[in-house]
């Protein structure tokens, strides 16, 4: 009996979700993507602001962003290993351990394609640190991560495109 259905997202994102969900049956409601809306309660920490003023500092794309969502549980041979490969790959990095946002690495990698997928030891079934800092080089380093930086941009870019000057989604 809905009217229409609200989604926070837009089709630079997600087209072939969306292009799904604007196909017409009977009685199903339209669908409209309204992102990126994101959520600001405008109360921020000494912690937050401490990060954020250290992350304005560094020059730009010099920083890898690590995040698992909220969902993201490591075991304790895996929360050994990682911040040993972060450590050897020596590039700056700001972990995140408490994000709310949970994205899909499939995704990540293979539709936007702007992530790298780490591979899991087939003795142990962890991410071991020599993966870990060879896949933090290739992304801060090669020129592959010259295309995942301007995919992102693009992304980036669609984004700010897709909501008006006030912060809200424009009239599609």
């Amino acid at each position: 009996m809905a009217e229409g259905i609200v989604g926070n997202s837009f089709e630079d994102l997600e087209p072939g979700a969306i292009k799904a969900l604007h196909e017409e049956e009977p009685g199903k409601p339209p669908v409209y993507a309204v992102g990126p809306l994101i959520h600001n309660d405008g109360s921020n920490n000494a912690k937050e602001m401490e990060c954020l003023t250290w992350l304005d500092e560094q020059s730009c794309n010099s920083v890898l962003y690590i995040s698992f969502g909220s969902g993201g549980t490591l075991s304790h041979e895996q929360l050994i290993e990682l911040p040993m490969g972060l450590e050897m790959s020596n590039q700056r990095f700001l972990w995140t351990l408490f994000v709310e946002q949970r994205m899909n690495t499939l995704m990540l990698t293979e539709d936007l394609k702007v992530a790298l997928r780490l591979k899991f030891s087939d003795q142990n079934g962890i991410v071991e640190r020599k993966e870990i800092t060879k896949i933090v080089k290739r992304l801060m380093e090669s020129e592959e991560a010259k295309v995942l930086r301007g995919r992102m941009r693009d992304l980036k870019d669609a984004g700010d495109k897709a909501v008006g000057e006030d912060g809200l989604p424009q009239n599609h």
